[in-house]
């Protein structure tokens, strides 16, 4: 697989793979947004690390409301706080999912589970997204790495 893609060009694809899942999965709308404060995502917030045809990793945080609001959604019910950060961790995985069957049809990847990390200790390399979900916000880090080191 090219792992060779810049960070513009690999931004505006995790945002077109997170607003397909959140509008297809989550019944959640979405827009782009340009920049937004980091203390605004006090809510769920995890990444996970992928393998195959190309090693990589994608994260992603929210606001506490904004993951209720997901939970909800995606079970049709009320949710606590767990389950918020259950839905987080496998919204996650589909958007990991979706993006990578985008960018490589033909390869198989390997996700690894979602472990909770906080938006600030992602890599400052690789693409970034942030998309307003209904009234909230959903921030995304997406990367792909080569011998160790960030190759985006």
């Amino acid at each position: 697989m090219n792992s060779a893609f810049d960070a513009g060009q690999m931004a505006g694809r995790l945002r077109d793979a997170a607003s397909q899942v959140l509008e297809t999965m989550f019944f959640a709308g979405t827009a782009p947004v340009e920049e937004a404060s980091p203390a605004v995502l006090d809510g769920p917030a995890v990444a996970l690390r992928f393998h195959g045809a190309a090693t990589g990793s994608l994260s992603l945080a929210t606001d506490a409301a904004t993951a209720a609001m997901l939970a909800e959604n995606f079970y049709g019910m009320g949710a606590g706080a767990d389950e918020a950060q259950n839905v987080v961790s496998e919204l996650a995985n589909m958007v990991c999912g979706n993006l990578l069957s985008h960018l490589d049809t033909q390869s198989i990847f390997c996700l690894d589970a979602p472990h909770p990390e906080p938006a600030e200790d992602w890599p400052l390399s690789g693409a970034r997204a942030l998309l307003q979900v209904e009234s909230g916000l959903l921030a995304l880090h997406f990367q792909f790495q080569s011998n160790g080191e960030s190759a985006l």
